[in-house]
């Protein structure tokens, strides 16, 4: 369960792990775990998995997650599952098409793994090299900034885009970490090593 914080009240709204601009503010979950869970009279509870940054998908039962709607209860420090998810409550992302859910659950299976490795990020070195086999890299060793934009909006779709907040900018960004030419660049978000990795490997 999720343990209060200091001066025993939770943040407000809920979240675990965010991503900086990340349109999605509340604590996720997915139907079919919830009724899976009650069908077995079991105690659901929040999937630390569906907070990940990015992941609105469960790997298990292949749908899109949902965000809950309620105001926490200030009555409670256990904001248990059955306590806040209502009716109101809807699926997070509601246009994509199947190859961009394939590519959405493709995030959620990475950062599952990563989590429960504990893996850390591969080297620039294998992400140029991806980069170069997709053919994204100049003969001068420059990177493909828009080719490389558009087919990364092409591949994850513009309403998974928009909710992560992966814009133009921030993909351009991580590519110059990445970057042999790049003297200094701010380290990015976790997340976008993930996504970097699904969108140079599907």
């Amino acid at each position: 369960m999720l343990a209060p914080h200091a001066g025993g009240k939770f943040p407000s709204p809920l979240r675990i792990f965010g991503l900086k601009g990340e349109r999605t503010a509340t604590l996720r979950y997915c139907e079919g775990c919830l009724a899976e869970w009650i069908g077995k009279h079991q105690t659901p509870y929040w999937r630390i998995d569906h907070q990940l940054a990015g992941v609105y998908c469960c790997v298990k039962h292949a749908c899109i997650l949902k965000s809950v709607k309620r105001v926490r209860s200030e009555r409670y420090f256990d904001q248990t599952v059955l306590r806040l998810v209502g009716t109101s409550d809807e699926v997070i992302l509601q246009r994509v098409t199947p190859s961009e859910q394939r590519a959405i659950e493709d995030i959620a299976r990475r950062s599952g793994l990563q989590r429960a490795e504990d893996r850390i990020c591969r080297s620039t070195k294998m992400y140029r090299d991806l980069l170069r086999e997709a053919g994204f890299v100049q003969k001068n060793s420059r990177i493909k900034h828009d080719a490389t934009i558009s087919a990364w909006f092409d591949y994850f779709g513009q309403e998974y885009c928009h909710v992560t907040n992966m814009t133009a900018g921030r993909v351009s960004k991580w590519l110059d970490r990445l970057s042999e030419h790049s003297v200094r660049a701010a380290c990015p978000h976790p997340f976008m090593f993930i996504a970097g990795e699904s969108f140079l490997e599907h």
